[in-house]
């Protein structure tokens, strides 16, 4: 501010020396003091009494703020875009960076005056600060760091319950669109408005749209928001036990078997003890994440491997498109006779990808997947196995195994053996990994031939058409295809506003989630 503005602004002098620097005040315009006020030199503002040099800063403050909101509708020009912009080039120009505080002349400077400073290149590296510091701290919390004091640690709990409960309620606020949308798919209608869900944990009121009926609950999961007058049977377990039983009429079965463990009850749909097997069967919309938690099938398999039983979870659209080989595993599974053969007995070599292709389309249950290396197994020219092999689509300096599988009905003896042989003395690889699906199989062929679990994948999502049934169409459709930036191109309505997840159930698709994959790998 220019001094003769803040001359007539602020006070009335009758002279100011330049030397002396000092002026002597008629009357001040904030609390009426006549004492003398204190100056440096022009341009500066004047030490008087603090309280009222407070006021005058404030005052200044509001003036500057109203003349750019009237000018440029913001408190500050540095809140304009251009303004943002602006400071941006010309730092990128000077300094080679966004912003002054990333440049390396700055960093430079900082060091610089600290070592002449402190003799360090950073002040909280002197020992003289850290023990200045510390003495503050004891006399003001009795401690000698801040996070040991009573006083901090209640601040800290209060700011994270705060934070907690302000990110809950913004959360709750972001999902109600959703949360809605979901209801409408289970052909349930919501008796409350958007401000009791936001502000309630209990009483909340549906209306099912098949029977009227009136539903009250204290939950907003949405699986578990449903009416009685629904309860879902499957024939396919039927189906499943009549054809397991046609070939093993004597085989012992236990239908919807219930165990327990760790406070936790869950079923299996068939239960075979004399092998400790189960078969859980999972129609496409009861297993959707309308009705289920996401991890649920991943802690069906945990459960039950914590009970040592082996179990398959097959989902709908599998049997509907390649029942041939659930039957394989299930036959694998129950040990009941399929045709032996010792890998000793056979060779192995690279094969086309024609055949690759053809023989994991009608022998496993992913179907075919690209692979860079593709051998098979072959006993009197007849291929009975193969392996395709590829970099690691995760990670480099991994050599993964895309593909696995053997021809339907067929228990290779030593197969997996001699593909890692043969691997070993014709390829240079530092090691191979394998993930395994972890609703058909457990990794212990893998653990056997030398691999470590290095670690456990989360439950992968894949969508299908909510009217797969009416409509015939028991597709599973990999998440990746419907990444957001490619939905414009791909359905028939998009919000740029919108998530992935929900433009999807906006178009009539449904998310289903498998159990997760065991990440194992072989050092060679």
């Amino acid at each position: 501010m220019k001094f003769e503005l803040y001359e007539k602004e602020f006070i009335n002098y009758e002279k100011v020396s330049k030397t002396e620097q000092y002026l002597k005040s008629k009357q001040c315009r904030y609390c009426g003091t006549k004492e003398n006020l204190h100056i440096y030199k022009p341009g500066f503002v004047a030490n008087c009494c603090e309280d009222c040099f407070e006021k005058y800063k404030d005052d200044k403050n509001k003036k500057r703020k109203q003349t750019c909101l009237e000018k440029y509708g913001v408190e500050s020009v540095t809140m304009l875009e251009s303004s943002k912009k602006k400071s941006i080039e010309t730092c990128l120009k000077k300094y080679g960076t966004e912003y002054y505080l990333q440049s390396k002349i700055k960093k430079e400077k900082s060091k610089k005056t600290c070592l002449e400073k402190y003799g360090t290149e950073y002040a909280c590296q002197n020992n003289e600060i850290k023990e200045k510091g510390k003495n503050t701290i004891l006399e003001k919390y009795g401690v000698e760091n801040v996070s040991q004091s009573d006083i901090i640690k209640q601040k800290k709990r209060n700011t994270f319950i705060n934070n907690i409960n302000k990110n809950k309620k913004n959360a709750k606020e972001r999902y109600w669109n959703t949360f809605v949308e979901k209801l409408k798919l289970k052909k349930i209608n919501i008796l409350f408005d958007k401000e009791y869900y936001l502000n309630n944990n209990k009483g909340f009121e549906f209306e099912c749209l098949r029977c009227n009926k009136k539903i009250i609950t204290d939950t907003l999961l949405v699986q578990k928001i449903t009416c009685d007058c629904l309860k879902y049977r499957s024939k396919y377990e039927d189906y499943i036990l009549e054809w397991i039983t046609s070939i093993k009429p004597d085989i012992h079965v236990e239908k919807n078997k219930r165990f327990g463990f760790n406070n936790t009850i869950r079923e299996l749909d068939l239960y075979f003890p004399e092998y400790n097997f189960g078969i859980d069967f999972h129609g496409l919309y009861w297993h959707s994440d309308l009705m289920v938690d996401k991890n649920y099938h991943k802690e069906k398999f945990e459960h039950f491997k914590m009970l040592n039983i082996n179990i398959i979870q097959i989902f709908e659209n599998e049997w509907i498109n390649k029942p041939e080989i659930i039957k394989s595993i299930i036959l694998s599974k129950l040990n009941i006779t399929q045709i032996k053969i010792y890998a000793r007995k056979t060779i192995i070599k690279e094969i086309d990808n024609t055949k690759y292709k053809l023989f994991l389309e009608q022998n496993h249950i992913q179907g075919y997947s690209q692979a860079k290396i593709k051998l098979g197994m072959f006993l009197d020219n007849k291929l009975i196995s193969v392996m395709g092999l590829g970099k690691s689509r995760f990670k480099i300096n991994e050599t993964e195994i895309i593909r696995y599988c053997s021809l339907l009905n067929y228990q290779i003896i030593g197969g997996l053996a001699k593909f890692l042989s043969y691997i070993k003395n014709n390829y240079k690889f530092e090691n191979i990994i394998s993930y395994i699906d972890l609703r058909y199989f457990d990794g212990s062929s893998y653990l056997n031939n030398g691999f470590k679990l290095k670690s456990v994948s989360n439950p992968n999502y894949f969508y299908f058409i909510k009217d797969y049934f009416y409509k015939n169409q028991f597709i599973l459709y990999n998440r990746i295809q419907f990444q957001k930036h490619k939905l414009k191109d791909k359905l028939e309505t998009f919000d740029e506003k919108l998530s992935e997840y929900e433009n999807m159930l906006n178009n009539g698709y449904l998310r289903i989630f498998d159990a997760g994959n065991y990440k194992l790998k072989l050092n060679l």
